[in-house]
């Protein structure tokens, strides 16, 4: 197959986030699989830099045509106001996120319509929120929606997690992602999702087929911890991402002291990119955490774990950092909605806790069990290799892309 992937982020295979990751995993496993891939993104000159885009691609064959970014997105947006004064009016009627995908795609049009004209097999456009990239592709064309979570259901958990004026903010980006992504969504042959949830919020709005392509990981196990010094808790992610800021915020206010109360040796290490003030404060507010910030591989963090911790109240889709922590064989306690979309259940991969009391009990729980925390290790890694290794995910991809190719989704 001949495929083309339109994307307003980079993927990457290191120092970015899961959604980069999961895109560079499926598009280099395609073109390892003998098809042939290319990628229309716009990409910034540090990215040039800092991730090495065509170092990742070239060794798998993937063309990558890079566009235009501006250095600030304070000049993306002049430059398009200025070639498209209308659009300084989308703000006020369409998300955020939307209308920064048609900005991008001022730059991208002129690239995307030069692969188009190489007659591609199938288009794969990343995210519901740049769904506008596909509304120029000929309807012969069949092109597939590919999304890492809905971006509605992101904004109704958040949302739900607050109150006052930031509610009702956020419920009204609710309403615009909704009116924005769903009048689009027939002009697709198919709908992929990482979960049944989030699979269910787009079949009750659209008859497109919609398929489950769940998020992997292809991390290996880590050595066990060795019994000797104080346990060590680790919570990964990206730390501007709103969902990750509030969960580490939460535990760190409601969840924290409760552990210590019982555990006082514990240690948290906080791993993640761009940490902001608040969670750098909790270093200085604490001796027994430590904000390490981003780094360029995660196995000696997972090395050092005695466990995982994912105290998420909000988001969407499925959490890597759930799969990364269950392949290198470290134990976790999450919330429900932590560990929503992954076929997890409490007592077998990991333990959950709701509330802030519970999850410092099934936290301290496996600090003092080691047999518990081996049995979970040991039954999470099992998982993985049955059901969530990017092998398995990746031929799970491209059954919908050759589905649509064929007809037959």
């Amino acid at each position: 197959m001949r495929i083309l992937h339109l994307t307003t982020q980079l993927p990457s295979a290191f120092g970015m986030d899961g959604g980069a990751l999961r895109q560079f995993e499926l598009c280099t496993r395609a073109a390892q699989a003998g098809h042939e891939v290319t990628v229309v993104v716009p990409v910034a000159s540090r990215m040039h830099k800092d991730y090495r885009p065509n170092a990742q691609f070239e060794p798998s064959g993937i063309r990558l045509v890079a566009t235009r970014r501006r250095r600030r997105r304070e000049l993306e947006a002049l430059s398009a106001i200025v070639r498209r004064p209308l659009m300084l009016l989308r703000f006020a009627v369409a998300p955020y996120y939307g209308v920064q995908s048609e900005m991008y795609a001022l730059d991208m049009r002129a690239a995307i319509r030069a692969q188009l004209a190489r007659k591609p097999d199938v288009v794969t456009i990343e995210h519901d929120f740049a769904i506008c990239l596909g509304d120029e592709i000929d309807p012969e064309i069949p092109k597939i929606l590919m999304t890492q979570n809905v971006t509605s259901a992101y904004y109704r958990t958040r949302a739900e997690a607050t109150s006052g004026a930031r509610r009702a903010l956020l419920n009204m980006q609710v309403r615009q992602v909704t009116s924005y992504v769903t009048p689009r969504l027939n002009g697709f042959a198919g709908i992929t999702t990482v979960s049944t949830a989030d699979a269910e919020i787009f079949r009750a709005v659209t008859d497109v087929p919609v398929r489950v392509v769940p998020n992997g990981t292809a991390l290996d196990p880590v050595r066990p911890q060795p019994p000797s010094g104080p346990p060590e808790l680790l919570f990964t992610g990206t730390l501007d991402y709103a969902p990750n800021r509030d969960g580490i915020l939460w535990f760190a206010s409601e969840i924290w002291p409760h552990i210590l109360a019982q555990a006082p040796a514990t240690r948290l290490l906080i791993v993640g990119r761009r940490p902001d003030v608040r969670i750098r404060r909790l270093e200085r507010e604490n001796s027994r955490i430590e904000v390490i910030g981003e780094v360029p591989e995660m196995g000696p963090y997972f090395e050092r774990a005695t466990a995982v911790v994912v105290p998420l109240r909000s988001g969407g889709g499925t959490r890597l950092k759930i799969l990364d922590a269950l392949a290198s064989a470290r134990p976790i306690v999450s919330t429900r909605i932590g560990a929503q979309g992954i076929d997890v259940k409490h007592g077998e991969q990991l333990l959950i806790g709701d509330e802030p009391k519970e999850f410092a009990k099934q936290v301290v729980r496996l600090l003092k069990d080691a047999d518990l925390r081996l049995r979970l290790s040991a039954d999470g890694r099992r998982l993985i290799d049955e059901r969530y290794h990017w092998r398995a995910i990746a031929e799970q991809y491209l059954d919908v892309l050759d589905a649509a190719v064929t007809h037959t989704l």
